[in-house]
């Protein structure tokens, strides 16, 4: 008899902490739980809006929403096959069509995003994102913004100046990056350290929608975020 996927999954994810792959076993182990049926929130805490109105954990998010945070807030939710974690003092939009992300646009404060196939567009203040299937974590600033591509490929550009772009492909946030301005006045790409978000985090997110990131199948030589 073969096992069943979410029992398979947790033997394996067993294994590589087993062999020192994956050095913390308890946070694995709290990242299997799962969307109960017919919910988009996983996890809610403080003050969180929807579209301007309070929200508790049977409040669905859906394209087209607003979702805004204070500052003791954060939100954990799923639209399909993307999951986002929406962090303190924050304004993000998520749009598309058909039941599928297109656009996500972080006005201010700061989100992780995971997302399963297909072509998304990401924004956050100068810096437009294209990815594909991949992890990033954005934060929009008064003057600047910060983009790590976890992992997986994404098409960085400039707002203001489409001729600035950068391709960047990654498995373990090797290129963080900074959209600001220099002092000239132009915009710049800049390289930035990883801040503010851990693999925890994303372990956690992409284990509600079943899957796994391909970090954990990398040796980091005790290299964690």
């Amino acid at each position: 008899m073969r096992m069943k996927t979410g029992t398979a999954r947790r033997a394996w994810l067993r294994r590589l902490a087993a062999a020192g792959l994956v050095p913390l076993l308890t946070p694995l182990l709290l990242a299997m739980s799962r969307l109960p049926a017919g919910r988009t929130i996983y996890r809610l805490q403080g003050t969180v809006r929807v579209n301007g109105r309070p929200v508790d954990e049977t409040t669905l998010i859906t394209l087209g929403d607003v979702v805004e945070t204070g500052a003791d807030g954060m939100v954990i939710f799923a639209v399909g096959s993307d999951v986002f974690m929406v962090k303190a003092n924050s304004r993000y939009e998520v749009q598309g069509s058909n039941g599928v992300v297109q656009l996500c646009r972080l006005v201010t404060g700061a989100v992780l995003q995971v997302f399963g196939q297909g072509a998304r567009r990401l924004e956050s203040g100068d810096a437009v994102i294209g990815v594909r299937g991949t992890a990033v974590y954005m934060e929009a600033r008064r003057d600047e913004s910060y983009v790590c591509t976890c992992y997986g490929e994404a098409e960085l550009s400039s707002r203001s100046d489409p001729q600035l772009r950068e391709t960047v492909r990654t498995t373990h946030h090797e290129t963080p990056r900074w959209f600001r301005r220099g002092s000239d006045g132009r915009p710049r790409i800049e390289p930035a350290p990883v801040i503010n978000h851990t693999d925890d985090e994303l372990i956690l997110l992409e284990s509600l929608v079943n899957r796994t990131p391909p970090f954990l199948l990398l040796d980091l030589g005790g290299s964690r975020y």
